[in-house]
């Protein structure tokens, strides 16, 4: 192969490989503007993080980030009325809450272990239904709501 051919053999590469950065960084951006939310380090895929133990990954709206791949979050509490649903709580793991029949549920359903070791979203909780009947009363020039 000449030399020409090897320079436009390695541009197509570094061309191949840029475009392979890119696409993996627009599937994973940095969109937090939750100022609760503490980000770890920005990193870019492929290039590593400064300390050895950490790992550029994914960390939800956070983008690519250094984190650590082991850290744990709190182990999700027990869920009063409803049900927490977790295999374990390690980055990237998640729990989900299902609320008993007759409770409704406010806060998150799905929450995920992220690089700050912290769980994303509102802690969730399972809140009695309140169904109020009414009964209808029709007289022969209106109509009247009476609650029971």
């Amino acid at each position: 192969m000449d030399p020409r051919s090897v320079k436009m053999l390695l541009s197509l590469l570094c061309l191949a490989f840029a475009a392979h950065l890119i696409q993996g960084a627009s599937q994973c951006m940095r969109t937090n503007s939750d100022p609760s939310r503490h980000c770890t380090d920005e990193c870019i895929v492929h290039t590593g993080c400064s300390n050895a133990r950490k790992k550029c990954l994914c960390d939800g709206n956070c983008g690519y980030s250094c984190t650590y791949p082991r850290i744990r979050c709190s182990k999700p509490k027990r869920i009063r009325n409803g049900r927490n649903i977790f295999k374990s709580y390690r980055f990237n793991d998640t729990q989900r809450v299902v609320c008993n029949a007759g409770f409704r549920l406010t806060g998150s359903a799905v929450r995920t272990c992220r690089g700050n070791g912290y769980w994303d979203g509102k802690r969730a909780r399972c809140s009695k239904l309140l169904i109020v009947q009414w009964k209808l009363f029709i007289t022969e020039k209106s109509f009247q709501h009476s609650p029971f």
